[in-house]
């Protein structure tokens, strides 16, 4: 009828808590029947169990069984009244029913029957029933932890539960303290262990609800780390929505706050597990954290903040003021407690408060938070800012490391910034550690226990220092290579960084390890970090180098003053960086003898044993570490390892000596060995020195290379470096992952490294314009290179819309049609290298200041215009008087220039001679010289003096001059007295004549440089046709061109005397020389064997002019002084302070100022020509010039011609080519017929060729024979092939010249024939760069073999390669 055994049993009043126990035994484990109710109402087996007070066994059995019995109230009916009639008794849960027993009879009886009877002064007795007790409390609190909400007693307004007794709370967490110690320790044996279900009840029920916090803390405060931890991972089977979640997971907040506290390291931080160090290396490591030390004030803060109606006693607690609350706004008082939890000061905490009110208002006036408040949406916006979740908890890093020197550094960098207020863009230090004052050595070691639910994180016990950072949204690095960087941002964030630079070094401090990794992401802000390797700029202590052992060095941003090279020639010096450095090679080769992976396995058990306690012990050890050493070992036992290993006593001794030989092996891998160039017998290394306070101090005049002290030069160059790398994604060097310079051709590029190479390099690597010629003054040696970071800041790269960097890529802008326009040739005849040697370009560089000439400056300007005469194939003037009288005064003017200027030079000479050191001999022969000029030939003695002089005897017809004539003639007196005076007045005349003839219009000619001849070219409807007409203008003629046409007049009488003049002004041949120019014979002093004199007058022009352009600048208001600075030339040349100084040091010039001057002045009719050109040419067409040079396009110098003479000049290539040949099967004509063969038809060829060619261009361009000249080398990258020896000619004539912009395949580029028009300078789109190559020849029939090898032995005898010119 519905009832079990046990039921009936009970009912019939017989039952005892023996025949119970024996009834319930059997279906304890039986779910169904455990939850079979009875037929009188519910009368589960649980509940007579609790009512007979059962054992625990039975009990626990029980609720496994059925765990919601005890959640069932008992509800029995009377069995002695009708089924209609039945009254219900009151229910009750099992922990009430078993509750009643306490304290009653049958207590007392139940523990007599199960101890037997013992009498009351008995003590065995009372302990007995003490224990008796104790099993009661525990077989209550089993039946509580499955239903802890049951009421103890129900009053009116009063109802009181079983959860709120203390005693029973403390029973149950000191049954959860036990087992959780028991629990642990054979974790740590490797047994499997869980709690049992009443101690796991009673945890999780604690864990879900705040009320028991401080039990919560009480527990885990008195419990080992392992313990708690064990705790923390304990599963809840009554988590949702998912079940047995561990603990850690599910607790409530400030329970679980109180969990991560005791399991966090300095109770606060709580270490990612599932997240990779950032960085690991022996010296530091650096992990993510999270930060919880504000959770309870988030929490609180975030209650207040959803709270629709707050109490205003919860803002007011321990707040201070409530002024002005409203909702969704929390006091100022409480905002600045939270802040001063995650490291801000209250000062700092507002300032960002009133930073994002500001971004958010429209009005833009300053908020007042006493009155506002912190609303919930500026609250939300200040926790993104700082990295903190909607838990409260926030993303921090953790830096541990090895050495105090780098946790001072840390320390030491920040604070002098922040005194200086100038720390916003460095990464803040949130909290710091110490434990080097601790005794034990290992004070940190549970650091290394972190949710140990797995493998240990790592050993960081040796790591004994540390500092806490705010965890960044990314590093420079990640960024650049995974989203991409724009060009603005580049300028942004490298304007930050070298600002945080330049801050430093206002403090005396450089930071020495400037990476992309190194600078972090805060929201929009890059800040700085890593100062573990700063240096002081000025230092008492000690001593104060780059390089240190104790610094970490990243060898591959370091300048080229950082290496060092010794010769293997002599040995003396290599030994001794060798026994400077013995006791790290030492240890080095121990290690090297290991293979990569024994020295990988024996480093993870040493850290893995170490991670696992903390002490080893010996004892119980043994000699179990040596045998699992050996295990490690593939081809060798542990007894023959080096000495230094296998003689180790203990473990701990094994990992210290583990550790200084791995230190050293890496030291010794990375910065130290030197790096030996076989080919060139030297090595090369970085200048470092020993300074590490755990080894012993060394003597530096050990060295073999002198120390480098920090200066803000090795900053500027690692910050060129950095930005080097943002704008190409590279080093320029070869590198590892880790910052090493890869391979000896590494270190020799950089040891090497020039401002050549590093032209090269940027032009190749890097596109931005700004950038290469910021980087071209930072990535140069130290004496070339940009003194400081302020001086990098004021560079237009970090200006891009500034006046000056407009200036500056307009000057890129046309430099580089100039690159992608020149024509370059292989090989030139010395003719050809003669005319590229003394172009333009070169006069142009000493006379204007300037190092780059992006247009053609040979030029003239006449008051007529010119026609091609097709009889004599170049331009003239009309014959009538009145023309041919304008251009013979013309050139007069021009040759009078000349001559006041050859004047200037010998009167220069010979005044520094009489105030030389023998000026008294001088004085006295030159006395003896004017008397005998009296009675004897002037000539003769003319030639004594300037042999006496040393000025060479084209300066005869001067000295002549002043002989002969009267001192009024000759201008003696007035050079003697001061020749500048004079040469000036004597040009200034001239000049003014010369602007009278200008009064109308005026014809503006470019001049072919190979035949200075002017140009002329058709009439077009679009574009520039020259000649240029120009509006009169004298100025413009006096200042501005006539100082190039005095270059080419000077030209044009080298070449040819009166008649090249004659030619250049466009005069007739019938017109003949004109008497009036012979006076002007003594001033012809050029000649085209010597150009010293030209280089002589151009720089004495240049000085004598420097008034009048001053003059000119304050009048011109197209432009001021200012415009024409340096944006325009900002490489100003210092070709002037060197190579000018050497051609005038023969002159003698004593007690005579010919300083440079202003460079600024100089190029002003540099810049005015430039400014014409873009104005009435500004398809950049030069009338159909092309720029033809020898080398590289940027740096060799070129001429401007035509294309006819650029196509003759390919032809010329062809026919030297093809004579070389002819030469070499000349000599084996007897021996073979095919050589007979292939000398006719090469020798057919070459007639053919010169026949087509006009003798004029043959004579002009080298003569009948076609010798060549090596045109000026190319610098090539130390990458390439060096030894170009090994290669034959023919595979040299092979090679074509390679963009140098960007890299492109290898393939022939295009070829200039007689039907391919050269492309002009057209902007835009810029033409194709066009170069020169041979015609394709004809393939010769092929020899013998034995006649091919003999031919190649004897033209490898024979002939230079012109690998030079390739």
């Amino acid at each position: 009828d519905g009832d079990l055994p046990l039921h009936l049993l009970v009912r019939s009043r017989s039952a005892t808590q023996v025949t119970v126990e024996l009834l319930l035994r059997p279906i304890i484990n039986n779910p169904t029947i455990c939850a079979y109710p009875g037929s009188l109402g519910v009368n589960l087996p649980l509940h007579i169990a609790a009512e007979y007070h059962c054992k625990y066994n039975i009990l626990e059995g029980l609720l496994s069984s059925y765990n919601e019995a005890a959640r069932v109230q008992r509800q029995l009916l009377q069995s002695d009244t009708k089924s209609e009639g039945r009254q219900k008794k009151d229910a009750q849960y099992a922990l009430e029913i078993f509750e009643e027993g306490r304290g009653s009879d049958d207590m007392s009886l139940d523990m007599g029957s199960k101890m037997g009877a013992k009498s009351s002064s008995d003590p065995r007795g009372s302990n007995q029933l003490a224990l008796g007790e104790a099993d009661f409390n525990l077989r209550s609190d089993l039946i509580f932890v499955h239903n802890p909400n049951v009421p103890k007693s129900v009053r009116p307004y009063l109802t009181t539960y079983y959860k709120d007794e203390k005693e029973r709370i403390g029973r149950l967490a000191t049954v959860i303290k036990r087992e959780a110690i028991q629990c642990s320790k054979k974790l740590n044996r490797g047994e499997c262990r869980k709690l049992t279900e009443m101690a796991q009840l009673a945890w999780c029920w604690m864990c879900s609800n705040d009320h028991y916090a401080e039990v919560i803390s009480d527990i885990v405060l008195a419990l080992p780390i392992e313990a708690v931890r064990f705790l923390a991972l304990a599963e809840n089977p009554k988590s949702e929505p998912v079940p047995n979640t561990p603990i850690k997971d599910c607790s409530m907040p400030r329970c679980a706050l109180i969990i991560k506290s005791r399991l966090s390291f300095l109770g606060r931080y709580v270490l990612v597990r599932d997240s990779p160090p950032l960085h690991k290396s022996e010296t530091c490591v650096i992990l993510r954290a999270k930060d919880i030390g504000a959770m309870e004030s988030y929490l609180s803060i975030q209650t207040l903040l959803s709270d629709s109606d707050p109490d205003i006693d919860d803002y007011s607690h321990g707040c201070g003021s409530v002024y002005a609350i409203t909702g969704n706004t929390i006091e100022v008082d409480r905002f600045t407690h939270f802040a001063r939890k995650i490291g801000l000061s209250q000062s700092e905490a507002i300032a960002e408060i009133e930073e994002i009110l500001l971004d958010s208002s429209a009005s833009g006036d300053k908020p007042n938070l006493k009155q506002s408040g912190v609303k919930k949406s500026v609250f939300s916006d200040f926790c993104k800012l700082h990295s903190i979740d909607n838990s409260g908890c926030r993303s921090v890093v953790i830096k541990f490391m090895k050495s105090k020197q780098s946790f001072e550094l840390e320390k030491q960098c920040r604070d002098i910034l922040r005194e200086s207020g100038k720390s916003h863009h460095v990464v803040p230090i949130i909290n710091q550690f110490s434990f080097e004052g601790d005794s034990k050595g290992d004070s940190n070691d549970f650091t290394r226990d972190m949710f140990g639910d797995g493998p240990p994180l790592m050993n960081l016990s040796r790591l004994k220092f540390g500092i806490v950072m705010p965890c960044a949204n990314g590093d420079l690095r990640d960024i650049f290579y995974r989203e991409g960087i724009s060009s603005s941002n580049l300028r942004e964030n490298a304007s930050q960084v070298g600002e945080t630079l330049q801050a430093l070094h206002e403090q005396g401090i450089s930071h020495m390890n400037l990476q992309l990794k190194n600078v972090l992401r805060f929201g929009k802000q890059m800040v700085l970090s890593d100062f573990g390797s700063a240096l002081f700029l000025k230092s008492i202590e000690g001593l104060n180098a780059i390089g240190g052992s104790s610094t970490k060095i990243c060898p591959s941003i370091l300048p080229p003053e950082m290496i060092a090279k010794l010769d293997l020639s002599n040995r003396d010096s290599f030994d001794e960086l060798m026994r400077y450095w013995k006791y790290v090679h030492s240890d080095a080769n121990y290690l090297r003898a290991l293979t990569p992976h024994e020295r990988q396995a024996i480093s993870q058990f040493v850290e893995s044993r170490e991670s696992k306690t903390s002490k080893i012990n010996e004892q119980t050890d043994g000699q179990n570490w040596k045998n699992n050493i050996s295990a490690l070992l593939e081809t060798i036992k542990f007894e023959d390892l080096p000495s230094v290993l296998s003689k180790c006593k203990s473990f701990k001794h094994f990992c210290d000596v583990w550790e200084r030989m791995g230190q050293n092996y890496n030291l010794w891998e990375t910065i130290i060995r030197p790096r030996v160039d076989e080919q060139k017998q030297c090595v090369y290394m970085l200048k470092s020195f020993e300074n590490r306070h755990d080894f012993p101090p060394r003597d530096i005049s050990g060295l073999p290379y002198k120390l480098v002290a920090p200066s803000e030069k090795v900053d500027v160059w690692i910050f060129g470096i950095f930005i080097y790398e943002l704008c190409s994604g590279g080093n320029p060097f070869h590198t590892g992952y880790q910052g090493e310079l890869r391979g000896v051709k590494a270190y020799s590029r950089l040891y090497e490294w020039d401002r050549t190479a590093a032209e090269k390099s940027i032009r190749e690597h890097v596109q931005d314009p700004l950038a290469q010629d910021l980087l071209s003054q930072i990535l140069v040696p130290a004496e070339e290179r940009l003194p400081s970071i302020s001086a990098v800041l004021e560079h237009p790269f970090f200006s891009p819309k500034s006046v000056e960097a407009e200036r500056y890529l307009e000057k890129h802008e046309e430099m580089q049609l100039v690159r992608d326009n020149t024509v370059t040739v292989r090989k030139v005849t010395k003719a050809v290298s003669h005319m590229l040697e003394e172009s333009m370009e070169k006069y142009c560089k000493l006379a204007f200041a300037t190092d780059q000439v992006a247009f053609p400056t040979c030029l003239v300007v006449l008051p007529y215009g010119l026609k091609i005469d097709e009889s004599i194939n170049r331009p003239v003037a009309a014959a009538t008087p009145k023309l041919i009288s304008c251009a013979v005064r013309l050139g007069k003017c021009l040759l009078e220039i000349n001559k006041a200027t050859a004047r200037l030079s010998f009167w220069l000479m010979m005044s520094g001679k009489m105030k030389g050191g023998d000026a008294d001999n001088f004085k006295y022969q030159m006395q003896e010289w004017l008397k005998r000029a009296r009675f004897e030939s002037c000539s003769s003695i003319a030639m004594e003096i300037v042999n006496g002089l040393g000025c060479g005897t084209n300066y005869t017809m001067i000295c002549e001059e002043v002989l002969a004539y009267d001192g009024n003639i000759s201008k003696a007196k007035a050079y003697m007295r001061d020749p500048i005076r004079a040469a000036r007045r004597a040009i200034k005349q001239n000049s003014d004549e010369i602007c009278e003839l200008f009064l109308s219009h005026s014809y503006l000619y470019l001049v072919d440089e190979a035949t200075l001849f002017p140009i002329c070219s058709p009439k077009r409807s679009q574009g520039a046709s020259y000649p240029i007409q120009l509006d009169p203008n004298p100025k413009l003629i006096a200042n501005v061109l006539l100082p190039f046409m005095n270059i080419v007049v000077m030209k044009a009488l080298a070449k040819n005397k009166y008649e090249g003049l004659a030619n250049l002004l466009g005069l007739q041949p019938h017109v003949g020389i004109p008497e009036s120019w012979r006076s002007s014979e003594p001033g012809l002093l050029h000649s085209v064997e010597n150009s010293a004199s030209i280089e002589d007058f151009v720089i004495l022009q240049k000085i004598l002019r420097e008034d009048d352009l001053n003059a000119f600048l304050d009048d011109t208001s197209t432009s001021g002084k200012t415009n024409m600075s340096q944006s325009f030339h900002s490489g100003i040349s210092s070709a002037y302070d060197s190579a000018s100084l050497l051609s005038l040091s023969g002159l003698g010039l004593a007690n005579i100022d010919l300083s440079p001057g202003d460079p600024t002045i100089a190029a002003v009719p540099m810049t005015q020509l430039e400014l014409l050109f873009r104005e009435r040419d500004p398809d950049r067409e030069f009338g159909k010039l092309r720029r033809v040079t020898a080398g590289s396009p940027g740096k060799s110098l070129g001429m401007w011609t035509n294309t006819e003479t650029i196509r003759q000049m390919k032809s010329m290539v062809e026919i030297a080519e093809l004579e070389e040949q002819l030469g070499e099967l000349k000599l084996n004509l007897d021996k073979t017929k095919e050589s007979a063969a292939q000398y006719t038809s090469l020798m057919s060829k070459r007639n053919s060729l010169k026949k087509n060619m006009p003798n004029n261009i043959i004579s002009l361009l080298g003569g009948s024979t076609f010798s060549f000249d090596e045109p000026p080398q190319v610098v090539q990258d130390n990458s390439q092939t060096e030894d170009d020896d090994k290669y034959s000619r023919s595979h040299i004539n092979e090679q074509q010249p390679q963009d140098e912009r960007e890299p492109a395949p290898k393939q022939h580029p295009p070829e200039i024939d007689n039907h391919m028009e050269i492309s002009t300078h057209r902007m835009p789109p810029a033409p194709p760069r066009v170069n020169i190559d041979p015609i394709p020849k004809t393939e010769p029939a092929e020899p013998n073999e034995a006649g091919a090898k003999k031919k190649m032995r004897k033209s490898k005898r024979r002939f230079r390669p012109w690998f030079t010119a390739c």
